[in-house]
């Protein structure tokens, strides 16, 4: 691949990376509001949400952050793996 191509390429993966990192914390002031009001239905809400929402995002998060790393596009100053937005809030099963 020519080197502009390189280039590109890392630019707008990320780019992508960046754009999912910044909805992790929507995701989780969502959940931990539906937890925080107590009511029987925001519990059930907010388990949806991590398990449907947060879970697949962390995946994805981590499977680009690895993509990134095997092309030799990763860079130092980057958020490491758990750093950059992995959600710790499980999905409501048991934890």
């Amino acid at each position: 691949m020519p080197f502009a191509m390189d280039d590109e390429l890392a630019v707008r993966l990320r780019a992508h990376l960046q754009r999912l990192q910044s909805i992790v914390p929507v995701l989780s002031t969502a959940v931990l509001a539906l937890r925080g009001q107590n009511a029987e239905l925001d519990e059930d809400i907010a388990r949806i949400l991590a398990r449907h929402a947060c879970d697949p995002l962390d995946e994805e998060i981590t499977q680009l952050e690895a993509l990134i790393d095997s092309l030799g596009f990763g860079d130092p100053s980057w958020p490491s793996e758990g750093e950059g937005g992995q959600l710790t809030l499980g999905t409501g099963d048991g934890d």
